[in-house]
């Protein structure tokens, strides 16, 4: 198949960051979007992960072009609290590789030590591998240092819609790429399945070698019109709905945060995600084990809630605002590519909020397409079948990863965190031997070696819910069997320490979040 014409189905972010991406990586086919003049979008803050910084920087896009315009701020890290039980409090991911330097085993001199020692929390993880840690508890944006790259160790809070707006209008369009303010409404199919064209409302008829769907859960193309059989995860991440509000701030340079805050409460979780000029809002929850009414009283009763006021305890009720209850599905098509039809954003995959990765798949699949166009001439089977294969193995590892923020947990406060702690066996037939649970199953289950072989967010994630590779009296037993003191493993714990207070120091010099954005991002 030989692709000369593209043709986009859908605006919001993933439908212009699909016609940017595709102008910019060929800037000589024929690239249109399909959008309809009016149409509703869901918007309730998007936040993102780092990985966009490299789709941003294909794109030649700097921070300075589109923050000011998007209600951007950055973001270092996310927050969990009460995920692991009820009132116990909280801990982070927070971004960057962690600092493993002058360290006698990495990440594990840490979980070896831990069990032997009560007097470390589990956030003290945290404070001991990333430099930036008094930071982001702090709320402060530092500077570059030591092992802390700021380019490449942050990530966004931004509007989304105003985010789409941007690309549609400052880089898409000038670029090259044609807009047809319209809707569908038919497919027609050649015999095969394949599309042939586009009948559209206005009683045009629009063509393309290749067509991408971006019309999020309807899937008006690759499910609905080419087939491709949706793969649900709602037997392991059963929340498919979500109210959202959008919170004005009663003091921003109080309450702006630098992370994404993630809470579990009654039924789910709720999100705040943090913009310049307001916080988005949000309870994840599972319509199988409350009611929206019920949900909404639930989040209602967190925004009002001392977690939500926990840097302005001033802040009165949080009750007359716009309150949205938005329908999700979990899942994937199973051939995110078929026949002439590719799905990008919430049309191809959806894995829940938690861990930021709604955008997520949206930039990497658009890099496997540009990667795939751009090898030959034509695409065959092979290519598209290579295609899928990354995309549905990237989808369901990251499935896994977040399925383990409900598996580690050992809440049973109500039916829903019981069905999670004590009904559901994540590690069964369900999953994928994917990296991350070969990685788990070897680690804590087999007990086959005291060791994190991964410097990702397995390790903090693992250290917040008190999950350890090792335990006292495998450490014990690590330190007679192979002659080690743990004296000597105590004396590297010191180095920590130290490194842990000289990080402090450092830390204290930058500047807070607001002062930075009013100044280098907003102006005064």
């Amino acid at each position: 198949m030989k692709i000369d014409s593209i043709l986009i189905v859908g605006g919001g972010s993933a439908g212009w960051m699909t016609a940017s991406t595709l102008i910019k990586a060929f800037p000589e086919k024929n690239i249109s979007i399909v959008e309809p003049k009016s149409i509703p979008r869901i918007g309730v803050g998007e936040s993102t992960l780092q990985n966009i910084r490299l789709w941003l920087d294909y794109l030649g896009i700097k921070d300075s072009d589109w923050m000011k315009d998007c209600d951007a701020v950055y973001k270092l890290s996310i927050k969990f609290t009460d995920f692991y039980e009820k009132n116990y409090g909280s801990f982070h991911y927070p971004f960057g590789q962690p600092n493993v330097s002058d360290t006698f085993d990495g990440v594990n001199d840490w979980f070896f030590l831990k069990p032997n020692d009560s007097s470390i929390d589990e956030n003290d993880f945290c404070r001991s591998f990333w430099c930036q840690m008094k930071s982001i508890e702090e709320n402060k944006i530092p500077n570059s240092f030591e092992s802390f790259d700021f380019e490449k160790d942050t990530a966004f809070h931004f509007d989304a819609l105003k985010f789409a707006d941007w690309l549609k209008n400052n880089y898409a369009i000038p670029r090259g790429v044609n807009l047809i303010e319209d809707e569908i409404e038919s497919i027609e199919k050649l015999k095969d399945g394949s599309i042939s064209y586009l009948h559209l409302k206005s009683n045009k008829k629009v063509t393309a070698d290749l067509f991408i769907d971006c019309t999020g859960f309807k899937s008006l193309l690759l499910e609905n019109g080419v087939g491709s059989k949706f793969i649900s995860f709602e037997d392991i991440l059963p929340n498919n709905r979500a109210w959202a509000v959008a919170v004005p701030y009663l003091d921003k340079e109080k309450e702006i945060e630098v992370y994404t805050n993630c809470t579990a409460i009654e039924n789910g979780w709720c999100w705040n995600i943090p913009q310049w000029s307001k916080i988005g809002c949000g309870y994840v929850y599972s319509d199988r084990h409350v009611s929206p009414d019920q949900a909404l009283i639930e989040f209602k009763s967190y925004l009002n809630s001392d977690k939500m006021k926990l840097h302005c305890p001033e802040r009165t009720e949080i009750l007359d605002l716009e309150f949205r209850d938005i329908k999700i599905r979990t899942g994937y098509s199973e051939k995110i590519w078929c026949k002439n039809v590719v799905g990008i954003g919430l049309s191809a995959a959806f894995i829940e909020p938690l861990e930021s990765n709604g955008l997520l798949t949206v930039h990497e699949f658009l890099v496997y397409l540009v990667e795939t166009l751009s090898n030959r001439p034509k695409v065959t089977s092979f290519d598209i079948d290579c295609f899928n294969l990354k995309a549905t193995t990237f989808v369901k590892g990251f499935m896994e990863f977040v399925a383990l923020h409900y598996a580690f947990s050992i809440r049973d406060d109500t039916d829903y965190w019981k069905n999670y702690t004590q009904t559901y066996h994540f590690l069964n037939e369900n999953l994928d031997n994917s990296i991350n649970l070969n990685i788990l199953v070897e680690s804590l289950v087999k007990s086959k070696r005291f060791s994190f072989a991964s410097l990702e967010g397995l390790c903090c994630i693992s250290a917040g819910f008190n999950i350890s590779p090792s335990s006292k009296i495998h450490t014990q037993r690590n330190c007679f069997s192979t002659g080690n003191d743990i004296h000597l493993w105590k004396s590297n714990f010191k180095f920590l320490e130290e490194r842990k207070n000289r990080w402090y120091n450092i830390n204290e010099t930058f500047p807070s979040a607001f002062d930075f954005y009013s100044n280098v991002i907003y102006g005064s």
